[in-house]
């Protein structure tokens, strides 16, 4: 299991069931390919990174060989997006060039077990602090606030990660948007992880149940199964 699918079952347990009980099959999402396809970029530039000075066109070179080209409406919008995406990358570039941070890990794997259940993902990258490392999770979707990231679900789930699966000490956890470029941190103390894993355990408890009921909302506006789902909300 992902922490994802914990995410996913507390926005709408109907979705998780039709997504990872009953595997309905959802058409490609460009919002996703553009996501993997700088991910993928990123990686392969700090990777470089590590054995010499990387240019930006070799950048560019980068991103045109990870790019992928599933989920757009036609060409045009493909061709429009991947313009996007060398301004993004031009101007990460240009925000990072002289930024001798070393990176301790890059799009590091890890495995743990919540109440039995074994979890598995990925951290985007870690870096070493004096007393601990940072958290950096890369975002190409709209900003969040201060507030918003306080609140997160997902970076408390990396720093349970970080801790357990990796024997490694989260003293800041960060997302990196891409769009605007701000870097937004902050920090989770042990009380606040243990409760988090105890959220864990009770949704994993629900999803054992096959607790399965709709929640409707504005987030059925852009839910995959919108068409199929008789509980959509449709304002």
């Amino acid at each position: 299991m992902s922490f994802s699918q914990i995410d996913t079952y507390k926005i709408c347990p109907l979705k998780y069931k039709y997504s990872y009980v009953l595997n309905v099959p959802v058409p490609p999402n460009h919002a996703l390919s553009f996501g993997i396809t700088i991910h993928d970029t990123l990686r392969d530039f700090h990777s470089k990174l590590l054995f010499k000075a990387v240019s930006l066109s070799e950048l560019l070179d980068i991103y045109e060989k990870n790019w992928q080209p599933l989920g757009y409406v036609d060409e045009d919008h493909r061709k429009i997006q991947f313009e996007e995406g060398k301004k993004l990358l031009e101007k990460y570039y240009e925000q990072n060039k002289n930024d001798k941070t070393i990176p301790f890990a890059l799009e590091k794997t890890f495995n743990l077990k919540i109440d039995g259940i074994k979890f598995y993902g990925r951290i985007d990258r870690i870096d070493k602090l004096d007393s601990g490392v940072e958290i950096i999770d890369y975002k190409t979707g709209a900003t969040k606030t201060q507030e918003d990231v306080n609140k997160d679900d997902q970076v408390a789930f990396y720093a349970i990660a970080a801790k357990e699966a990796l024997n490694l000490e989260p003293k800041k956890l960060t997302y990196y948007f891409i769009e605007s470029g701000t870097k937004i941190s902050t920090t989770r103390s042990p009380e606040q992880l243990e409760q988090k894993k105890k959220d864990v355990t009770e949704v994993i408890g629900e999803i054992k149940k096959g607790k399965f009921d709709a929640k409707s909302g504005l987030h059925c506006n852009w839910c995959d199964y919108n068409n199929i789902c008789p509980f959509a909300y449709k304002g």
